[in-house]
């Protein structure tokens, strides 16, 4: 997926999971038996786009391959205090989902009370 196409898809996603979301972020599994990621982030707070290749043994996106499924209500930075990324983006809450080739998730500077909405959300895209 192009830039654009990225974007277009994820302000429609953060305007369907809610106002206290304002990140999202795609990763493609890539590379030797798939220990890294290819991602795609939308920070809407700053409109900005970035791509990236990561390693995830430091991000909850480790554990979002895991166990399939992840929701980390606050305090997330201090779950994964070296995700860089996590800190940037001043998240506090997390919601992500494993895809057939990656994952997709959302990113809240505030802590949230419920995934629900969310979950299905990221697993009907």
């Amino acid at each position: 997926m192009n830039q654009d196409e990225f974007i277009t898809r994820a302000k429609a996603i953060l305007e369907q999971a809610g106002t206290e979301f304002d990140c999202y972020h795609e990763a493609t599994l890539t590379g030797a038996a798939n220990q890294e990621l290819y991602a795609q982030l939308y920070y809407a707070k700053d409109d900005r786009y970035m791509a990236f290749t990561y390693t995830p043994e430091i991000a909850p996106c480790q554990d979002v391959l895991k166990l399939g499924e992840l929701c980390i209500r606050e305090k997330v930075i201090d779950m994964y205090p070296k995700d860089k990324g996590l800190s940037y983006v001043k998240a506090k809450a997390y919601i992500g989902i494993k895809t057939a080739n990656g994952l997709r998730a959302l990113l809240s500077p505030e802590p949230i009370s419920s995934c629900t909405k969310q979950l299905n959300l990221l697993k009907n895209q």
